[in-house]
């Protein structure tokens, strides 16, 4: 029988190892808690990474709101939303991950890709390779 090999692949692996140390009031805002990050490097020992995902507290509106029709008094209830978030650089993109906990239960995921634009010259009468967008000649 053939080895279907680990589920964990190259790309998980190296996305591990290109966290960012986030800082705050850059990558994170208002009152944090940073966790470090300890993953293997390529011979298996051990590596940190400070700062590696940052936990805080959002307001996420009303959660829900009652009027008492007999009295007018009003009871409301405030949404908190707890996100936990992590950055890694691969090659000239941030993809910026966020997990969403919320007080009725609900959990989401976002992921934001970010970077620079990869640009390279082609020499002087190279030809191109088939791989990307000539935008100039």
């Amino acid at each position: 029988m053939a080895s279907r090999g680990s589920h964990h692949t190259y790309e998980d692996n190296y996305m591990l190892n290109s966290a960012n140390s986030l800082t705050l009031g850059c990558d994170c805002l208002g009152t944090i808690q940073y966790f470090d990050g300890v993953l293997n490097d390529h011979k298996g020992e051990p590596s940190l990474i400070k700062n590696a995902v940052c936990i805080h507290e959002e307001d996420a509106g009303t959660l829900w709101k009652h009027t008492e029709y007999r009295t007018g008094k009003v009871a409301l209830a405030r949404s908190q939303c707890l996100v936990i978030s992590f950055i890694v650089t691969v090659v000239n993109y941030e993809y910026v991950l966020y997990w969403y906990l919320y007080t009725d239960a609900t959990i989401a995921f976002e992921i934001k890709a970010t970077g620079e634009l990869s640009t390279n010259l082609l020499e002087q009468g190279a030809i191109p390779s088939g791989y990307g967008t000539t935008v100039a000649r």
